[in-house]
């Protein structure tokens, strides 16, 4: 094995001790970049176990959150005149996916979160486009941009059953 001191000289801020190059936005998420103004990130959430692996079928798991949550920051929910509650379809060139709005500090400017594999309805995968990374072979499921329009807004016996309570974590800016 390795020690600490034969990985030190490639860290880079402590975190990476395997370089990678990168090589930038390109292909099919590069065009999106240009054309749509959030970045659509996603991941697990666990405020629901592993993005809803069995918590379905758990009855008061599924009351908590009965739909796709979208979290956004504060300020571009106040830009696009949405609150916690509101139904939004994200959309691109490659699909189009609806969810309700959860305002959270956790989510930079400029994107959105969206869990992964939700399991009422499609996840952040309707938005994903082909490219692939050149280096390991996957495609970038977390290179995707879209646009956002209102469609409606949940009802206020949802909104109350959903709580939307606020998720805080110290963002750094940098």
């Amino acid at each position: 094995g390795y020690s600490w001191q034969d990985l030190l000289p490639y860290v880079i801020n402590g975190f990476n001790p395997f370089p990678t190059p990168y090589v930038g936005v390109f292909g099919y998420a590069k065009q999106l970049q240009q054309k749509y103004k959030y970045w659509v990130n996603n991941g697990r959430w666990n405020i629901i176990f592993q993005s809803g692996w069995i918590d379905y079928q758990i009855p008061d798991i599924y009351k908590r959150v009965p739909f796709p949550i979208i979290q956004m920051n504060a300020t571009d929910a106040q830009n696009e005149g949405l609150q916690n509650g509101d139904i939004i379809q994200l959309y691109n060139d490659f699909g189009s996916l609806e969810g309700v709005v959860w305002i959270s500090n956790t989510v930079p400017q400029g994107q959105v979160f969206v869990a992964m594999a939700y399991e009422v309805k499609p996840g952040a995968n309707q938005l994903t486009t082909p490219t692939v990374d050149p280096v390991t072979d996957n495609q970038m499921v977390k290179w995707a941009w879209a646009n956002i329009k209102k469609i409606g807004t949940l009802s206020q016996e949802y909104i109350q059953q959903v709580t939307f309570a606020p998720v805080k974590f110290q963002v750094s800016s940098s």
